[in-house]
């Protein structure tokens, strides 16, 4: 099977290297105009155009690219095509996953999500990864399982795609928590009640939003939350400890830093804040306190001080 490629990151150079492992036929739409050196190894670049033949596409973009990228993917498809897409981050404001802007921008309505503990440094190594792709369509699956297993690869099933964009998204959040408390230095016993308590938090969330709290405790929330959370951590537990160090939220020394992953982060978090106003009985406690840090209203000190003398809940 030719496969089409839109997008960047090291999310996307995992991929790139498991489509290598199974010496899939890989095209790219190279939509930011990159120089070839900075392309893929091995994946060669073509127009828009020819992704009309091309039925299977993967995309990894931020979620401020996805509408634009969905618009113009629209002009060249039809519903026969499939898209799979890596993005673990909900519409700015409206919540929206992205298979929901997908299917609005789109002729197609053949959607999954691949997500997991994919490590772009394992993978490039050869190591056992794993991932999910969730999508309501087992055709897909089947697409995504003939390109991307190997002998050093797995792949899992969930048929509740809105419940792993959701899980995966708020792991983030919970991430940026845990490289707050990192550099703080307070040992592990806070790292896993973070982790655990995350977790719960995350279930209550999905839930509320209209997935499966089950699909929490399995690779698009679970794993991904172990990955993102334990040291070095991803980039959004390292935006929690690179504010930490400073005791602000500098929004603009976090974009410096991080680039499109820091506003990225904290587009997400403004967000979601809207939630805390809609359900207040969820009790999204580390929401809360990441919401209190990106909008300056707590240093990150402060806000964990804080955390740690809310209400006692069930575990």
């Amino acid at each position: 099977m030719r496969v089409g490629l839109v997008g960047d990151g090291d999310r996307f150079d995992a991929l790139v290297a498991l489509l290598g492992q199974t010496n899939t036929e890989t095209v790219l739409w190279n939509y930011k105009r990159q120089r070839k050196k900075d392309l893929p190894d091995g994946v060669e670049s073509v127009p828009l155009k020819e992704f009309r033949d091309i039925p299977l596409i993967f995309v990894s973009v931020t979620m401020d690219e996805v509408r634009d990228v969905a618009r113009s993917l629209g002009d060249h498809t039809t519903g026969r095509h499939a898209v799979v897409h890596l993005c673990r981050n909900l519409e700015h404001k409206s919540l929206k996953t992205v298979s929901q802007v997908l299917h609005e921008e789109m002729p197609t309505h053949r959607y999954a999500f691949l997500t997991g503990p994919m490590l772009r440094e394992d993978v490039l190594k050869g190591l056992p990864a794993s991932g999910v792709c969730a999508t309501t369509y087992d055709e897909i699956m089947d697409y995504v399982k003939e390109v991307l297993v190997s002998s050093s690869f797995r792949l899992y099933r969930n048929h509740d795609i809105r419940g792993a964009e959701l899980a995966a998204a708020y792991c983030r959040v919970i991430a940026m928590a845990a490289g707050v408390a990192s550099e703080l230095h307070l040992g592990m016993s806070i790292q896993s009640t973070l982790f655990s308590r995350g977790l719960a938090e995350m279930g209550r969330f999905v839930a509320y939003r209209g997935g499966l709290e089950r699909t929490t405790f399995g690779l698009s929330g679970c794993a991904n939350l172990f990955i993102d959370s334990a040291a070095p951590g991803s980039p959004d537990f390292q935006i929690g400890a690179e504010a930490m160090k400073k005791n602000i939220f500098d929004h603009n020394a976090v974009i410096k830093k991080f680039g499109t992953r820091g506003k990225d982060m904290m587009d997400l978090v403004e967000s979601l804040a809207v939630v805390l106003e809609e359900q207040k009985s969820l009790d999204l406690h580390l929401l809360e306190t990441c919401h209190l840090m990106v909008s300056g209203k707590m240093g990150p000190a402060e806000a964990l001080i804080h955390l740690m003398s809310l209400p006692v809940l069930n575990d």
